[in-house]
Order: C-alpha cells, then structure tokens, then sequence
C-alpha cells in the first residue's frame, strides 16, 4: 500500500542544476577574491606585509581598476551562490542564517569595490595625515564600514555554516575542515584588529598586511570547500543500475574507524541517526532486526534529490536499549521526535519496511500535518486483529484519515504483528 506524493523529477533536476551553478559561482568568487596573490608577481608599489589588501585598489594606485572590479566580481559571485544555495538546500536555522551571513559578505564585497579607499595611507605620510584630519572623500570614510560588513558576514558564516555541517551532518568535508578554519580566521581577525590598534595610535606596525592577507585567504580557502561540498554528488543520477550487493560494514568487521552519522538523544535515549542529502525530508525505517546501513543501496538513489534520514530503533544497529518493550504509539512519536531533533519542521515522508510499516501508518495518522507521504515496502499485517484491535491501535491525530489494512480491514494495531 502506497500513499506518497513524490515530487516531480523535473523539480528535482532543477534543483540539481541550482546547487551546482551554486558551487560554480563560489568557487569562482573564492578565485577572484583572491586576486591579491598578484602582487607576488607584478609590482604595486605597496608593501605586502605593511600595507591594507584593500590600497591595491585605491583611486590613486596604477592597478587600483584592476583590483576593483576583481572585488566586484567576486562579490557579485558570491552574493548569487549564497542565494542560489539558500534556494536549493533545505530551510534550516542554521543553514539559513549561514547562507544569508555569506549573501551579506558578498554585497558588502561588492558594494567595498564601489567605495574604493583614494590613497593608500600606510605607505603614503601625506594620506594618512589627511585620513587622520578628516580631508579624505566621503567613499574613503564610507570604505571602512563596507570593508567592516563584508568581514562580518564572511565570520559569521563561516561559523553558522560550520555549526550546520555538523549539527545536520551534511557536507562532511565542511564539518571535518571547518572548525580548524574557523579558528584560524578568529585568529587572523583578532591579529589584524590588533595591528590596527597599533596603526591607529600612531606606532609602526610591521605585519598588518600579512594578518590581513590571512583573513582574506582564508575566507577564499572556506568558499572553496563550501564550493566542493556542494557540488558533490552522493550518487550518480539518471542511472537504473541495479546496486552491487553491499560489503560488511564497520560494526560487523574489526575496522576500526567509526561508523558515519552521529548518536542523537531521543526521550533520552541514545539513537544512532545517519542524515545526508539536501531537499525534501525522507525517514527509512527498517523492518524487524534491521539496522542503517539496510538501507544503503536505497539511500544512494534517493540522495541526491532528498535529505535522507535513517536510524537505529533502541537495541538495534548502534542504538542504545530500551528500559520497556517498544509500543506502536511510542515508535510513531519516536520518528516525530527524532525529526525534531534533526530541525526538521517540514513534513516529510516516512518509508516503513515489514515491521515498521506499522511504525509509520501510526505517525502518519498520530502526526498528519507532518507527513508529506507514506511508503510501506512489504508491510506486516495483522492475521488475526481480534476484537480489541481498535482499542489497542494508536489513536489519531486531528484531521486524519483511517488506513486499513488491505487484508484484515483493521487499522495497524499493536497486537502480534507478523514480521515479514
């Protein structure tokens, strides 16, 4: 029995093709943010380890027009992946907040091309004397605040799409090389405001450029690896292959590395949860003994167009035991509770296999307004539902309607199922 509503393969490849012109448009904006680098191979006239990144492209410099527009492309870059991303991956907190942070950064970089510096005060005496009387154009004053915004929304979604790599585990190559990057641009930002500090009190400073540099490549190196996570694909698409049979995994062999996904408390119990993908939501729960990693050659079709969701139920796979028996009510909260802790609000879709098919029939009538479509692969049914079945089957939610059994004509209940 099938009760899903599938979206359309056509959202599905736009999406696609979305997140990978996404991915395009960072990595070409980290590349051109980067153009500072040619310093190291044509003359400016400005001391790399003294002077601003942003005198490269004073008004008064020889290659200030070159540096410019290479900052209004990379901020016109970044601003389109930010929004195409923020359009394509799914609305969480996190994510949402980290991409909007990275849309900020781009229009800052963008608008701080617009609002060029006139003279490079740390190698000019005469146009620091004139910026410390007040005597410079208003766009060399307004360039500070620009320049200001744009290191704020590059900080800030550095650590709000960090937090999300890892809270959602999506992109595991942000989540693994995020934090050291993190850190290292705190560090350069904390070096360069005090190099400033120093500039500012009147005293020589001999490696502002050199901080500044740093935070600059630093934030190019993130884009790049937000660029890569992107556009990777979990799975090839448009293929109807049919998977290899699967390899031992980890838990079932001496291999010692960990297993992926990560262990989410639950009415305060432990569960093991592996989430990947980006879009709509999709729950795979396993028939009776199963365990995650059942469902891998599934997961690798769906991937690329859904967010994923399998987990251990208690005393299965890595999942810590349950102190009572499992009820039918309890497993359709337990998926309710398991997509809150994943931040998913959005109604998504819960496939239930054998046993779990009454797993998921109860949610989708104890939960309606959060189930998007119901998928039963090879569901149990009750033989025999006995007279008290209605009184022992999980009540509905508001506004649901009765499913029945194909077989018995009863609503799933909690009496002796049989486990296909």
């Amino acid at each position: 029995m099938t009760l899903t509503r599938p979206a359309p393969g056509a959202a599905a490849g736009v999406r696609t093709r979305t997140t990978g012109a996404a991915a395009v448009a960072l990595l070409l904006g980290a590349l051109a943010y980067t153009a500072w680098v040619l310093e190291l191979v044509i003359a400016t006239g400005l001391d790399p380890v003294r002077a601003y990144v942003s005198e490269l492209a004073a008004a008064d410099q020889p290659l200030g027009g070159l540096f410019r527009a290479t900052d209004l492309v990379a901020g016109l870059l970044v601003l389109v992946g930010a929004l195409a991303a923020l359009a394509t991956t799914e609305r969480r907190p996190w994510t949402v907040a980290g991409f909007g942070a990275l849309a900020l950064f781009g229009a800052a970089t963008a608008l701080d091309s617009r609002l060029p510096l006139s003279c490079a005060p740390t190698s000019d005496p005469v146009c620091a004397a004139r910026e410390t009387a007040g005597l410079v154009p208003a766009t060399h004053t307004a360039h500070a605040v620009s320049s200001t915004l744009a290191m704020v929304g590059a900080l800030a979604a550095l650590v709000l799409l960090t937090v999300a790599a890892r809270r959602y585990d999506q992109w595991p190559a942000l989540a693994r090389l995020g934090p050291p990057l993190v850190l290292a641009e705190l560090a350069a930002t904390v070096w360069t405001l005090a190099e400033v500090a120093v500039l500012t009190a009147g005293r020589d400073t001999w490696a502002l450029g050199v901080g500044q540099r740093l935070q600059v490549l630093l934030v190019a190196l993130y884009l790049a690896v937000l660029a890569g996570c992107l556009a990777r694909r979990p799975a090839k698409t448009g293929t109807r292959r049919c998977p290899r049979p699967r390899r031992p995994h980890r838990e079932e062999t001496d291999d010692p590395r960990p297993a992926p996904g990560r262990m989410v408390r639950v009415g305060g119990l432990p569960l093991h949860v592996l989430s990947e993908g980006v879009g709509p939501v999709v729950v795979l729960s396993g028939g009776l003994g199963m365990a995650w990693f059942d469902w891998d050659a599934v997961a690798a079709l769906l991937v690329p167009h859904r967010t994923v969701v399998r987990f251990d139920r208690p005393g299965l796979g890595l999942s810590a035991p349950a102190a009572a028996p499992p009820d039918l009510g309890g497993e359709a909260d337990r998926i309710a509770a398991l997509l809150d802790a994943l931040g998913h609000r959005a109604p998504a879709t819960v496939v239930g296999h054998s046993l779990a098919g009454f797993h998921a029939e109860a949610f989708a009538r104890m939960h309606p307004a959060r189930c998007a479509g119901l998928v039963l692969v090879d569901g149990s049914v009750e033989e025999d539902p006995g007279p008290g079945c209605r009184a022992r089957s999980a009540p509905p939610g508001p506004g649901a309607r009765p499913v029945r059994s194909p077989r018995s004509g009863c609503r799933s209940c909690s009496a002796r199922p049989r486990a296909a």
